[in-house]
């Protein structure tokens, strides 16, 4: 049960979110709502970090863990119960997968109700 908290990983939670809530909008309101532009913004901004700016701290979280491992005494400056974990970032596979995921089950589900 320890991969519910973690970041990163298949599909990306994100991509899948985003696109449930703009094919849910555009089902209810249509592609021609101001809602839907506002949806569609945020998605963008939303998928964007999730492929860009998480990558770079993960680059960075990698970084970090080698230089933890080969400098001597240096875990002595890094709280107890820290977790530096390193993944946090999305593949373009993994937002693809979210992205089509979060639409198809948007459909299905607005179907439903």
């Amino acid at each position: 049960m320890r991969w519910l908290d973690d970041y990163g990983g298949m599909p990306s939670a994100h991509s899948a979110f985003i696109s449930a809530l703009g094919t849910t909008v555009a089902l209810a309101e249509g592609l021609n709502s101001i809602i839907f532009a506002v949806v569609f913004i945020i998605g963008a901004i939303m998928i964007r970090d999730a492929l860009g700016l998480r990558m770079y701290i993960e680059r960075q979280g990698k970084i970090l863990r080698s230089l933890t491992q080969k400098i001597p005494g240096a875990t002595k400056f890094i709280p107890k119960n820290t977790n530096l974990g390193e993944r946090v970032g999305h593949t373009y596979p993994e937002a693809i997968v979210g992205f089509c995921l979060g639409i198809i089950l948007a459909f299905t589900l607005y179907q439903f109700f």
